[in-house]
């Protein structure tokens, strides 16, 4: 019986780090520069606006996104779930980053 213990404990404790683990690079890519100008881009776009309407929210999708970069160079993907006065949507974007600047 202690065995089984142990072993429900062991795998309770994987499941949680796990879960802990992803949950900080989610954390983590919508607190970056890339996905804050993401979103400052989604809510200036006339093709968002004239589709949804004027931006009320905006998440990142869980396991929809991809960022990379080192110094001032790099690039991200985003899948970005949105919702607007007129409805909803789900906008990708792909970003790249060079001498210190993101660009759609």
């Amino acid at each position: 019986m202690k065995r089984k213990n142990k072993v429900l404990t062991i795998i309770a404790i994987t499941f949680v780090l796990i879960i802990c683990f992803w949950g900080g690079l989610y954390i983590f890519g919508m607190q970056s520069e890339a996905y804050k100008f993401a979103v400052k881009f989604i809510g200036d776009n006339k093709a968002v606006m004239n589709n949804i309407g004027p931006l009320k929210s905006s998440r990142l999708a869980f396991f929809g996104y991809s960022v990379r970069y080192s110094g001032p160079h790099g690039n991200a993907e985003y899948k970005i779930i949105v919702k607007g006065e007129k409805g909803k949507g789900t906008v990708y974007l792909n970003l790249e980053k060079s001498a210190g600047v993101w660009e759609i």
